[in-house]
């Protein structure tokens, strides 16, 4: 790239902050209804067998816990590695500094979903009048499929503003270089009209010349 430093790395840090957030809501919502599922399968085997140890049943929590743990933050991180490798790809593959309106169209996708990720987060865990926490999705499940769409919605408006732009830039310069062979391709053939007329005009010169030995 041929930007400067600062809106180099101003630029990076706002992409990745905006897209490790929509991974992060994303993945939450996609994965929590299985440390769900696992909670509800150990009391429903709790009421069968009549009850169990606290000891046993904080280890199976702590077990349940931490295997959605490592699985989250797994699938979250191999998200994540894809999408940056994929914003690597495009922009190492072309090296113009951005001109005019670029930056901001760069910048666009990645401000929104930070401003989604700040709202959800305000959003997310609220204080009711019974003096309890609440979660956003206790009132609103159908939340668990907004969410992930509008994350992930995000993400590859990101990829995708990134790849439009390489993609313009890569026509712009197809364009630049048949334009070059064209204007090279009119200099050769000016350059052959003018050694056929110089030819043409050696030719009249050598039948001029026959003319005048022959009188």
């Amino acid at each position: 790239y041929q930007w400067s430093a600062r809106k180099m790395i101003a630029y990076l840090t706002l992409t990745y902050l905006a897209v490790s957030e929509m991974l992060r809501f994303g993945m939450f919502c996609l994965t929590i209804w299985i440390p769900n599922l696992f909670f509800a399968v150990l009391g429903r085997w709790i009421e069968n067998t009549g009850g169990m140890e606290e000891e046993k049943f904080y280890f199976f929590a702590a077990v349940i816990e931490k295997g959605w743990n490592l699985m989250f933050f797994a699938l979250y991180l191999w998200a994540l590695h894809l999408v940056l490798k994929q914003l690597i790809r495009e922009f190492t593959r072309t090296r113009r500094q951005p001109k005019g309106g670029e930056l901001f169209y760069l910048a666009l996708p990645v401000f929104m979903s930070l401003c989604i990720g700040i709202l959800l987060r305000s959003l997310w865990v609220s204080m009711k009048d019974d003096g309890q926490m609440h979660v956003i999705f206790d009132e609103n499940p159908i939340l668990y499929g907004v969410i992930p769409g509008i994350a992930f919605s995000s993400v590859l408006l990101v990829v995708f503003v990134v790849r439009t732009r390489c993609r313009l830039l890569e026509e712009e310069a197809e364009k630049c270089s048949l334009l070059v062979y064209q204007n090279r391709v009119e200099d050769l053939e000016g350059y052959i009209r003018d050694l056929e007329g110089m030819q043409e005009r050696i030719q009249g010169m050598k039948h001029d010349m026959k003319n005048y030995a022959a009188d």
